[in-house]
């Protein structure tokens, strides 16, 4: 099958989407900073440079997947002006729609 990853070059979705690759998935990322995630266009993830605040740029590589797995998100200890992070993990959210795969929320190896 074939999944669209969000936030694989952080910890946690850099750990799904290995572990998809490694279970002979096919992924597919977006990220903003392609040299951030070289170690997993080694894996044979197929990186897009974009960003989940940005529709457009979600858009093609999103194409023909069977699932997404929307991990991305935006925190901050102590900040008081949180728009940021609402515009990152609300905004993102709601911009990953439409191709008509179905959004995974939970995934268990085995």
């Amino acid at each position: 099958m074939k999944y669209f990853v969000t936030g694989t070059t952080g910890f946690v979705g850099g750990n799904v989407a290995r572990q998809l690759v490694e279970a002979r998935h096919e992924v597919v990322a977006v990220v903003r900073n392609p040299a951030k995630a070289g170690d997993l266009k080694n894996l044979g993830v197929q990186i897009y440079q974009g960003d989940v605040t940005e529709k457009e740029s979600m858009r093609g590589p999103m194409t023909g997947v069977d699932g997404v797995f929307h991990i991305a998100g935006w925190y901050k200890i102590g900040v008081k002006d949180k728009s940021e992070g609402a515009k990152i993990n609300i905004g993102g959210t709601r911009r990953r729609g439409g191709n008509g795969a179905m959004t995974l929320a939970h995934w268990r190896r085995g």
